[in-house]
């Protein structure tokens, strides 16, 4: 495996990325204030 390193302006998401979790991170917050994170 090789490493390269970049600056961060060079590093862009992949458009294809079919995990979209725009809505997941608020349910997620929602359920830990509920329950608890255990």
């Amino acid at each position: 495996m090789k490493v390269v390193q970049r600056p961060i302006d060079e590093i862009k998401p992949y458009e294809k990325n079919p995990r979209v979790n725009d809505q997941a991170v608020e349910a997620v917050a929602a359920s830990i204030r509920e329950f608890g994170f255990r």
